[in-house]
């Protein structure tokens, strides 16, 4: 009965898009979980005006490119006029949410790579950008079911490893290199010094007396009024002590509130709130963000039919496959990656969370393009190698100091590439384990087809951010990063003016030599 099994189609792939859009909110709560305090509130704003102009964009344009009619298997395009709909209106409109959905996935992780210190406008402009030059091509050439030039190659990636996420790994990396790390983040030890050192000059106040009794009663006004700005519990109050009772705003104040800010240590000068993070949220983003993985496995690309046993199989094989590769890589990384990244052991406590929960990422974002057909063991293999190629990836991006807050592109970029590999490998009657007759050839398709889309993914990118970096618009001030933009936001909300404190972090705080390229 035709009607009915579009109708189970229809079911199970509404009921898995639903799942995957999980992963959107699971993405957005792991980003507030590594951004640190002062920007988490932004990055609700941020996510959700994303994903209001790439709906948009998507809508109108981008999805004609990605699944219209493909002759020439490099893009499509609907001859009837550009949107979602055509004369099979059933099949699209079906399809539409369930590839939205992996768009803005790809989006989540190219912001996230450029968070606390990117303009929320260029952001908004690349969310355009990406749903009608970046993503659209990328899903033409492999999962438009008329014929994408690596679709007829034979490219496979059941869940995305390559199309979703190494797409967004590199668009992010790149990113994230044009704008240059966050301030502070490389600081040179003169440059931390010169700020953490900083003493009162202005009103004549030797900063350590001034802390030495400051639990004495002092009946000077002005006195009185900076050991109260001392004793406030939050950023929020010394911004009102500034506007009720005019308090100036010297080194003293400032450095009250970058210990606010940035909770760091005056005697050793180390911004520990760059390796902090909020292990609730990462855990629950984490699970959130596995549930709907799996299901963006077991569903799969293509027409999501499980109404053979094959269909069947393979979307049962899939959710299995994720969760076992993630577990081994996520096992293997909570044990050794304090121990391969060397200085991360002693800022991290002894259940590193970020290394658990990222090392699970990894070892799914690996297995998803052979999810379908691996065996159990082979995603047990694939999980444990996805571990070493994250840790060693984070390695390399400190050597480098590419400044990447979410590790995105250490989770996406070694798990996009092995996933392409192990598929190759592991996939039963066709891979090389298995002495498949065309393993030669099918390992050289994955291994081309990453390459394309690393490269067309580097370029969109990096033309895009590279220009706005000349133009000057791409990167938030110098106070306005320091202070955040929770920070801002309320004294913008309460009426409270904070140029002063923007013109005197200016004075104080050296320039950021980290620019990018």
């Amino acid at each position: 009965m035709p009607s009915l099994d579009q109708s189970l189609i229809t079911a199970w792939t509404q009921s898995s898009t639903t799942f995957i859009y999980m992963m959107v909110v699971g993405y957005t709560i792991l980003e507030m979980a590594q951004v640190r305090r002062k920007n988490r509130k932004a990055v609700l704003v941020k996510n959700l005006m994303y994903i209001l102009f790439s709906l948009l964009s998507f809508f109108v344009v981008g999805y004609a490119f990605a699944f219209g009619n493909n002759s020439g298997g490099v893009i499509g395009a609907q001859s009837e006029y550009v949107g979602v709909y055509s004369s099979n209106e059933l099949y699209h409109e079906r399809q539409f949410p369930f590839y939205f959905a992996t768009s803005l996935i790809v989006g989540l992780i190219i912001t996230g790579s450029m968070g606390e210190r990117t303009r929320l406008e260029p952001l908004l402009v690349f969310a355009i950008i990406q749903n009608i030059v970046l993503y659209p091509p990328v899903l033409a050439w492999s999962w438009n079911l008329q014929g994408g030039f690596l679709k007829d190659l034979g490219f496979l990636d059941r869940g995305g490893s390559a199309v979703i996420f190494h797409t967004g790994a590199i668009a992010g990396i790149i990113g994230a290199i044009v704008v240059g790390p966050r301030y502070g983040r490389y600081m040179e030890k003169t440059e931390e010094k010169r700020i953490f050192s900083a003493q009162a000059n202005q009103k004549g106040i030797d900063l350590g007396a001034m802390y030495q009794y400051k639990n004495q009663k002092d009946t000077s006004s002005i006195q009185a009024i900076k050991l109260k700005i001392s004793k406030q519990k939050n950023l929020q109050g010394l911004l009102e002590e500034v506007t009720n009772r005019g308090a100036t705003v010297d080194d003293i104040f400032l450095r009250k509130v970058r210990k606010l800010i940035k909770h760091a240590t005056v005697s050793t000068g180390e911004d520990h709130d760059f390796y902090a993070i909020d292990n609730q949220l990462m855990i629950l983003g984490t699970f959130i963000t596995i549930i709907g993985w799996a299901m963006l496995n077991a569903c799969g690309s293509g027409n999501h039919n499980v109404n053979s046993v094959t269909g069947r199989f393979a979307a049962e094989s899939a959710f299995l496959n994720t969760l076992l590769s993630g577990s081994f890589s996520s096992f293997i990384s909570i044990l050794l990656k304090k121990h391969v990244v060397r200085g991360d052991k002693r800022k991290t406590p002894k259940y590193d969370i970020r290394s658990l929960c990222n090392g699970f990422l990894a070892g799914v974002a690996a297995v998803s393009a052979g999810a379908g057909t691996m065996k159990p063991w082979g995603a047990l293999v694939t999980g444990t190698i996805a571990s070493f190629l994250y840790m060693t990836l984070c390695f390399i991006v400190k050597k480098v100091k590419f400044d990447d807050p979410m590790e995105n592109f250490q989770i996406y970029a070694s798990g996009g590439f092995w996933g392409m590999i192990a598929s190759a490998f592991f996939i039963p009657n066709k891979g090389v384990l298995w002495g498949g007759k065309e393993s030669g050839s099918f390992i050289g398709i994955q291994f081309l087809s990453i390459v394309i889309i690393s490269v067309w993914a580097l370029i969109v990118s990096w033309v895009y951010f590279f220009i706005l970096k000349r133009c000057k618009v791409l990167r938030i001030p110098l106070a306005d990063e320091v202070l955040g933009a929770d920070t801002i936001a309320y004294a913008k909300n309460k009426g409270i003016e904070v140029q002063q404190i923007r013109e005197a972090i200016k004075n104080l705080y050296p320039a950021n030599k980290k620019r990018g390229c």
